[in-house]
């Protein structure tokens, strides 16, 4: 029997005269051996490795400008609910000169969905949150006072968001996500000044000794440290304009 060479293929096949279907067969099978081989399992652990580092890498990062831009927004919402309401206030010909930080609370919750009101000292007992929680300096590395004792102890409201707006005097303090972490200055709380006469709202650029937050404006336009930017020296207030322009 004449035997004929088919040149070209890896490896070379010797096929019988007249392979017809016998040559169809003997390349699939061909194929099917050369698929089946795959990878090694070195291999694929070396992979699955490379794909790991990549991801701790990664991932974190990702994580956390997810995280910053759900926080951002939800302090723009937050921001403009709270001038909303205290520009409707003013409609109204109601001005917070002279009122108490509950009743601060209570005329701007007119206009603000939400589920509880807690006077001052009563931030847990009255459902603002379960538990008492401390707040943290920008970057995060400097437990400051708990959310329910800041100014010496603010009226808070709970929205319907899950989001915490104290009253204090004329600072206004927002944790946009509640009791859930980091609860840090700057990240997910945010600070605004309340006129009490004029009832504008402006963020706060910045600290002021003595007074802390502070729009460069009330309290004699006196601005002790920052200037409308993330910075540890002014203990992250002046995030609060800086992310209203994100």
């Amino acid at each position: 029997m004449k035997k004929f060479i088919i040149k070209n293929l890896t490896p070379t096949l010797t096929l019988p005269h007249g392979g017809g279907k016998n040559c169809l067969m003997s390349i699939a099978n061909l194929a099917i051996r050369e698929r089946a081989k795959g990878f090694t399992l070195a291999e694929v652990l070396i992979t699955l490795g490379v794909i790991g580092v990549v991801a701790a890498i990664t991932l974190p990062t990702l994580i956390n400008n997810i995280q910053e831009k759900h926080f951002i927004a939800a302090w723009k919402k937050s921001f403009a609910e709270i001038s909303n309401a205290s520009l409707r206030l003013k409609n109204d010909d109601i001005s917070f000169n002279g009122m108490s930080d509950l009743d601060m609370i209570n005329n701007l919750a007119k206009y603000i969905k939400h589920t509880k009101i807690c006077d001052a000292k009563q931030f847990v007992s009255a459902g603002c949150a379960p538990q008492n929680y401390s707040t943290y300096k920008y970057p995060g590395k400097i437990v400051h006072v708990n959310m329910g004792e800041l100014g010496g102890g603010a009226a808070c409201m709970l929205t319907n968001r899950g989001t915490i707006i104290c009253v204090d005097g004329e600072n206004v303090i927002v944790d946009v996500n509640g009791y859930k972490k980091p609860n840090t200055i700057g990240k997910d709380i945010f600070y605004a000044i309340l006129n009490s006469n004029t009832m504008n709202v402006r963020p706060a650029i910045g600290h002021r000794a003595h007074y802390g937050a502070t729009d460069g404006i009330i309290y004699g336009g006196i601005v002790t440290n920052g200037n409308g930017t993330c910075q540890e020296i002014d203990m992250g207030y002046g995030c609060s304009a800086e992310k209203l322009l994100k």
